[in-house]
């Protein structure tokens, strides 16, 4: 069990599976220092927050919806090029909520070197 929230039809919905992919900005993997574990658990952490912006405004058909979110980490701690790639939630308040998740309330390790890129996605199901 990750977590659940009920949302408005009484379903709760969580998310199934989610692995971050990192890529390193530079050719040189080695000098990245910052691991894709260490990252999914500093978004895990978070998943109450991404459970308030889903219960606030995210809604799907079917029984799972995926949404991708992809940003730049800078050794400097700042983020940049934060975006919703994909998302099967059609809601601009939830992706505008998600976004702020990965913006503000997520802490981050600091990649050492160079900047990375973090892939993450999320698969929401529901549960009655």
């Amino acid at each position: 069990g990750w977590w659940t929230e009920s949302d408005e039809a009484g379903q709760t919905a969580a998310p199934a599976t989610a692995a971050a992919s990192v890529a390193d900005a530079s050719r040189d993997a080695g000098e990245r220092e910052v691991s894709a574990t260490a990252i999914n658990t500093a978004i895990k952490e978070q998943y109450p927050a991404v459970a308030k912006c889903l219960k606030n405004g995210g809604t799907f058909e079917g029984e799972a919806a995926r949404v991708v979110v992809s940003l730049m980490l800078h050794p400097d701690g700042r983020r940049s090029d934060l975006q919703v790639e994909d998302s099967q939630i059609e809601s601009a308040a939830f992706n505008k909520c998600l976004l702020k998740v990965f913006e503000s309330k997520i802490e981050f390790p600091r990649p050492k070197g160079s900047s990375v890129e973090v892939i993450y996605p999320f698969t929401f199901t529901k549960r009655s």
